[in-house]
């Protein structure tokens, strides 16, 4: 609920209606049971610097008090979240993450389409610049059991993801977390796709990924720190 603060008639004109009115008017603004897709640029000009696509509602922007009282929990709650190449890499995400602050713990339905060799794990193939598409789903319900669907088409191995997400409700993890270690377990192998093995799983008949000693070991530190740092986070939040 919006509060009336001195000085607010001072502001724009949006500040000095009734504080009900104005949430309903915030609320209306906000994208309803949509699928929204998420791209990371470079503006020209500005390379160094990583936006993000789409940006929150205008009215976020307008001034501090509508910044502060803007129902962003309906916004990431209710919305699912469409994670696509140019922002499922490690440092990408992570700049994501950063810019958008914890309140993205708070998605609760997220989908990833990697179509491209963004991922290294995608070019994996016996023929020379072959890519494999991933596409999966995820979705935490109320009571906080997190539901992992590959896509049907899908031709890499994705136990580990499924299996993290199957432990997510113990372990605290939010969807972002599984996405950040999804990311960091195959972001290991950019140097490695020439002399890395893949096989068939026994658990999905779908290819699986040998990781060399050394980049193994290294995915695993990554995927530990994820944990433990969502966890710790989520603690604090709780």
């Amino acid at each position: 609920m919006a509060n009336t603060t001195p000085g607010q008639d001072e502001g724009p004109g949006l500040l000095r209606i009734a504080p009900e009115l104005r949430n309903e008017i915030c609320e209306l603004t906000m994208p309803k049971a949509t699928t929204i897709q998420l791209r990371a640029v470079k503006k020209p000009g500005d390379a160094s610097t990583v936006h993000f696509q789409p940006t929150l509602p205008p009215l976020y922007y307008v001034c501090r008090q509508l910044h502060q009282e803007y129902p962003l929990f309906d916004y990431y709650t209710k919305n699912t979240f469409l994670f696509t190449d140019s922002i499922m890499k490690a440092p990408v995400l992570e700049a994501f993450v950063t810019a958008r602050g914890e309140i993205v713990s708070l998605i609760n339905s997220v989908k990833v389409n990697v179509t491209k060799s963004d991922l290294s794990v995608l070019a994996i193939s016996s023929d020379a610049g072959s890519v494999y598409p991933v596409r999966f789903s995820l979705v935490k319900t109320e009571s906080g059991t997190v539901i992992f669907t590959p896509s049907r088409d899908s031709i890499l191995c994705l136990c580990e993801t499924k299996q993290l997400a199957e432990q997510s409700s113990q372990r605290r993890l939010s969807l972002i977390a599984i996405l950040q270690a999804f990311v960091a377990e195959y972001a290991v192998l950019d140097t490695q796709l020439t002399r890395t093995d893949h096989y068939q799983c026994a658990d999905c008949s779908r290819t699986k990924i040998t990781l060399p000693q050394a980049d193994r070991d290294k995915g695993e530190m990554q995927l530990e720190l994820l944990r433990s740092l969502d966890r710790m986070a989520r603690a604090r939040g709780g």
